[in-house]
Order: C-alpha cells, then structure tokens, then sequence
C-alpha cells in the first residue's frame, strides 16, 4: 500500500499488481494536485483517508443497483432505497468501481483497455469518487475552466463538453490572463464572508483537432494522442508547466461567469446571459447534485445559488472568425469585463 496526499487529505493506494508505469502516473495524479488551497482547506480535517484499491481482472464484475447518472460512457447505479446511498457503482466498457461512502473506499477493477488510457481511468473513476466524497468536507466539484484577468476579476468558464471551455480557456491565457485548469474546480463557501471560492484542478489540457489548429504557436509542447484510440483525437498539453508564470496555486473569488457557446456565425460575440442559463449551465457542470441520496446535496445547491448571487454571466458565442484568430475571444470578453466594471462603478 502506497500512502499519497491531496492536500493533507489522506489517500491509501493500492495497486501493486499494475503496470509500474501506470502505478507511477496513478501516483503523480496526486502529487500533481497538492494544490496550497485545498491543503489548509476542508479537505485537511479529513476523518479518514480515501482507499483506492486497483485490481487487473480479465472479466469485469457487473455492477449493482439501478442507474442514477450518466457521464460520457461511465454510468452511474446505486441501491434502490428510501435511505441515503450507501454504495455507488461507476461503470463503462473497461472498468468497473464501487465507492462505499462511509469508508470511503474506492475499490476499482480494470481491464488491460483501461490501463492503456490511464488518464481517462483517472478522470472517469478517481475524480467522481473525489468529486463525491468532498462534498463530506465542504468541498464541490465544478466541471469548468478558472481564469484571472490581468485588472484581478475572476471568471470561471461554464459549459457542456464541446462548448469551448478549452478554447476560451487558452484564448484568454494566451492574452495574458492567469488560469487554474480548463476542465474542473473546486467551490467552497466561506460561512463568515458568504463568499464562493474556486480552485482549479491542475492537470493537463486536452485539445481536439480544431483548437489545437487554433493555436500553433503550441505544437512543440503537445503530447500527441495513442495511436490506437477509437475516440476523437486529442492533444495533451502540460499547461501548468507551459504558462507556469501564469499558473494560479491560490483559491479566486469569482465575480464573473463565461457561458461558450460554438456558433456558426461570422463572427464571435458576447451578450449578458439569462438568469436562467447560468443556473443551468452550474447544475449541468455540478458532479452529481441531482442525484437523490448522495451527501450534502443541499448544500451543494446552495453554493451553486451563492455563486449565482455574487457573479455576472456571459454568453460567449464563437463564430468562425476565432478559428483564424482566437485572440478576438480574449477582446472581446475584455471589453465585456470592462463594461460591467464600469457598470458596477457607476452604482457604486
């Protein structure tokens, strides 16, 4: 058994009978969030480590219960009961997971096809168990990009997968904006200020075909992808070691909420979005707040209404003129931005 940290957050791993190069990037999967906000944060006051227990088996055990969330390929089943869910399955074409929560303990068993896309073992199976069992510690998981403009306002990008976080994302990095990630966060309320705060989780960007088109000044640093994959192709980039300088390692109160939006349109543009359309982007974007029975469901909601409260959104329409020059993303959101802090000023 391997002891790792997120944070101070205990993690007992065991997978001893795995490939030595996956056990070594199951290990730096934690090593590579230990992230200086979620170790002082909730996380810390753990009152016990999460157990990962990896296992290689030729026939993958079936999973229990009735389906209660899909994401992707991976289902979710848990326990028909009146009660709280005591045991999550997670479940896709080459791995199976049972989350007991009390424990907790994640127990995974993985075909060969699984260990040939570690980072989708991890991101699929590990982080939904994460995802579930912060929720115990005040922590909630946020499928969105985190970025800083360079005047200090904070925006998180909010959007279902193919909506353009990544592109935004990158957009605005490379007009000198900070970011914590592309992908995911973590959102926790601080009781005394009633404020929502965000940390990106770090790990790497995964660019598709066309984004990757859109900015070449990256090829040199992209990890193409396996040869073999049957899935869209993606290109891997180690952003937190390319924008190093403009890598976020501290929690950001955001003030602002960028919707994407990929149009067939001219040109891109940006409008005020509904109320309406924020609260659903958050709630598509919240790992599992709609499934009955999970902890902390409520307050899950109730840091989604908070971050509602304290943010302005935007939507984000990507027309065919970011494709020759994405740069027109990061002006347009700037003038945006500018307008709403003269906006805010004025009522001031």
């Amino acid at each position: 058994m391997t002891r790792l940290w997120l944070g101070d957050a205990a993690v007992e791993l065991r997978c001893e009978t795995l490939p030595p190069a996956v056990q070594n990037e199951l290990r730096a999967y934690f090593t590579a969030t230990n992230d200086p906000w979620v170790t002082e944060g909730p996380l810390a006051s753990a009152r016990s480590p999460l157990l990962i227990d990896v296992e290689q088996v030729g026939v993958l055990p079936p999973a229990s219960g009735e389906p209660v969330f899909f994401h992707g390929s991976l289902q979710g089943f848990a326990a028909p009961s009146a009660a709280a869910v005591e045991t999550l399955w997670l479940h896709d074409r080459a791995a199976v997971a049972r989350l007991q929560l009390a424990t907790p303990t994640l127990q995974l068993w993985v075909t060969e096809g699984a260990l040939a896309r570690p980072e989708a073992l991890l991101h699929n199976f590990v982080l939904i168990a994460l995802a579930v069992t912060a929720r115990t510690r005040g922590l909630f998981h946020l499928h969105a990009g985190t970025v800083v403009a360079p005047t200090g306002t904070a925006a998180l990008i909010v959007g279902d997968a193919r909506a353009g976080k990544t592109t935004t994302t990158l957009a605005l990095v490379t007009a000198g904006w900070q970011t914590a990630g592309d992908d995911a966060a973590w959102l926790s309320l601080e009781p005394a200020k009633g404020r929502v705060r965000a940390l990106g989780v770090r790990r790497p960007f995964h660019l598709r075909p066309l984004t990757r088109q859109m900015f070449p000044q990256l090829d040199g640093a992209l990890v193409p992808p396996p040869p073999a994959t049957t899935e869209e192709p993606k290109w891997s980039l180690d952003a937190p070691a390319v924008f190093s300088e403009r890598w976020l390692t501290e929690a950001v109160d955001p003030g602002l909420l960028i919707l994407p939006m990929i149009g067939d349109e001219a040109r891109s543009s940006i409008a005020p979005a509904a109320a309406d359309e924020g609260f659903a982007r958050l709630l598509r974007a919240s790992a599992l707040v709609l499934v009955d029975g999970l902890p902390q469901r409520r307050e899950h909601l109730r840091v989604i209404e908070r971050l509602l409260a304290q943010t302005r959104a935007l939507t984000l329409y990507l027309g065919r003129d970011a494709l020759a020059a994405p740069s027109c993303l990061a002006a347009l959101v700037q003038r945006a931005l500018s307008a709403v802090d003269g906006a805010a000023t004025g009522r001031e």
